[in-house]
């Protein structure tokens, strides 16, 4: 642990005397941060990631011109009160703590534009987060939601939403005004169906339904036409509905860990995939026309029932067969 400080202190000093304004502390196990770095008053950056911090000195208050502040990956179970006035943060990042709420005083941060929460210990969101209207990226991954505050239908400028990993069991109306949203994960919950609204959501490039326990799919998605990736992986599947063909741009499809016993001849259609994962499903053998998907980049095939290829060579390299 000294050899680490001394190693933090070292790359204090060279930030301070080159008047570098980013500073990375990151992956150095500390469990204090050293005084001095409250001193360069300077920096826009600071990186803390992947050490056993429990708390964090007030002193850091110094730090004013801070637009990215990084906390993943240690031990925090409380963000303290002066961290409001960081106000020229547009980025925090404390993915990976133990935090079980969010104090009030954070709700002055209006310059954020990206708010990283994942891998927490949340069972709600303060209604303050509404008041944080210039956010593009919200990450609440893997906490210990049950439900979706209304005040944050006022989010509007938000073009990524991440709420996988918590224990939704419906998604709320409001969630349809979010029409800049490009990217919408709701992987790893309790869903058993979709929300007819979310096709207005005409603007997403990424969906992830993945981890659920959806028996069909809603017709609506044909109106997606945007999407480039779609995760429906780990879900209850036994057939996949024709109107998918209409999503001609897909570059990436997660298809694994249902029940699939069959590929429907119209996925030959989806010219531009790269990456298709078949993982995991009750596949006893492959169509031929699955070797003219030539963009394909990757191919998953391991964990079901197959005993050959298709004719002709397979698309992939990385194609991965268990038998």
């Amino acid at each position: 642990m000294d050899r680490n400080i001394s190693k933090a202190r070292r790359r204090i000093k060279r930030a301070a005397g080159s008047g570098r304004r980013s500073l990375n502390l990151s992956e150095l196990q500390l469990t204090t941060i050293p005084g001095e770095v409250a001193g360069l008053v300077d920096l826009t950056e600071l990186r803390l990631a992947g050490n056993q911090l429990t708390e964090l000195p007030s002193s850091l208050a110094t730090l004013t011109s801070l637009t990215r502040l990084d906390l993943d990956r240690n031990r925090l179970t409380k963000l303290p009160t002066w961290l409001a006035s960081l106000t020229s943060l547009t980025e925090l990042r404390v993915d990976g703590n133990r935090l079980t709420e969010l104090p009030g005083s954070l709700a002055t941060l209006t310059s954020l534009t990206r708010l990283d929460l994942d891998r927490n210990r949340l069972t709600k969101l303060p209604t303050w987060l509404a008041s944080l209207t210039g956010l593009t990226e919200l990450r609440v991954d893997s906490n210990r939601l049950t439900e979706l505050p209304d005040c944050l239908a006022a989010l509007t400028a938000l073009t990524e939403l991440d709420l996988s990993g918590n224990q939704l069991t419906e998604l709320p109306d409001w969630l349809a005004t979010l029409t800049g949203l490009s990217t919408l994960r709701i992987g790893r919950n309790q869903l058993t169906e979709l929300p007819d609204w979310l096709a207005t959501l005409t603007g997403l490039t990424e969906l992830d339904l993945s981890g659920n326990q959806l028996t069909d799919l809603p017709d609506w998605l044909a109106t997606l036409t945007g999407l480039s990736t779609l995760r429906i992986g780990r879900n209850q599947l036994t057939e996949l509905p024709d109107w998918l063909a209409t999503l001609t741009g897909l570059e990436n499809l997660d298809l694994s860990g249902n029940q699939l016993t069959e590929l429907p001849d119209w996925l030959a259609t989806l010219t531009a995939l790269r990456y298709l994962d078949l993982n995991g499903n009750q596949l006893t053998e492959l169509p031929d026309w699955l070797a003219t998907l030539t963009g394909l980049e990757y191919l998953y095939l391991s964990g079901n029932q197959l005993t050959e290829l298709p004719t002709g060579s397979p698309p992939s390299p990385a194609s991965d067969i268990s038998t």
